[in-house]
């Protein structure tokens, strides 16, 4: 329930120091954040950085998104679903909303629109070999299945 710079507000330890104790809203957490790397040599920011740290510590799930945003595991076949065969591969790094500003105008004030319209088009034998989504689910469903033993 973050977005952006907000993030810097939050932290997974029990010290507060001005921040906001995730933990306190549910001991279960588990965090995906967009990498915003532009690039494979990219480094992640300080606070992605102390973020993963932080739920590393205690055994919680922090994904940092191996594209550089969430909609960067959309898969394209997906996308030439719904918008058409013209679309080029949707890269790992590419900038979502100009990849899709010819086929869906305005989409960063319209995601909620978009994700209801792609969702129908995604499946897990289109999405199975996109980054490491398969892999990261996976990891995600093996600890919620321990937070419910």
């Amino acid at each position: 329930y973050y977005g952006g710079k907000t993030l810097s507000h939050f932290t997974a330890e029990d010290k507060l120091d001005d921040l906001i104790s995730i933990l306190k809203t549910n001991q279960n957490a588990a965090i995906v954040i967009d990498s915003d790397k532009k690039q494979e040599n990219a480094r992640i920011n300080s606070t992605k950085a102390r973020i993963r740290k932080e739920f590393d510590a205690i055994g919680g799930f922090c994904w940092i998104t191996k594209g550089k945003e969430i909609e960067n595991y959309i898969s394209t076949q997906a996308l030439r679903a719904k918008y058409g065969e013209d679309l080029p591969v949707l890269g790992q790094y590419d900038l979502f909303p100009e990849y899709i500003e010819s086929k869906f105008k305005g989409f960063s004030s319209k995601k909620v629109s978009f994700s209801k319209g792609i969702v129908e088009y995604i499946s897990s034998t289109n999405s199975k070999d996109v980054l490491d989504l398969k892999k990261q689910i996976e990891k995600l469903y093996g600890l919620i299945q321990k937070w419910n033993q």
